[in-house]
């Protein structure tokens, strides 16, 4: 996932989705991949998108609960898990044009 200025974690989302199959079972959701028994999901320049007003980017806090939690709680506040999902992810230096520092938190 190539991320701009407007990326959210909509987007990722959208991308899990696209590459994922959703299964229900007593735990819950689970977010496994389609094909084959892994997925490696890479994206590129996560500090692309713009900050909110506390500094804080959107797609940074909803990559640091599925990484911490292996999950994340979606639209309905119902947790989804993550099986066989590695995520990558990589910055540019913030002193580059239309880069952003990441938070501290």
């Amino acid at each position: 996932l190539n991320c701009n200025a407007q990326t959210s974690s909509k987007d990722v989302l959208q991308k899990l989705r696209q590459f994922c199959s959703v299964v229900t079972g007593n735990t819950g959701r689970t977010y496994r991949p389609r094909e084959g028994r892994r997925l490696i999901f890479y994206m590129k320049d996560i500090n692309l998108p713009t900050p909110d007003k506390y500094d804080t980017s959107e797609i940074i806090m909803f990559l640091q609960q599925a990484v911490m939690h292996n999950g994340f709680y979606d639209d309905d506040l119902e947790f989804v898990q993550l099986e066989h999902i590695q995520i990558i992810a990589s910055v540019a230096p913030s002193s580059t044009l239309g880069r952003h520092h990441i938070a501290t938190r």
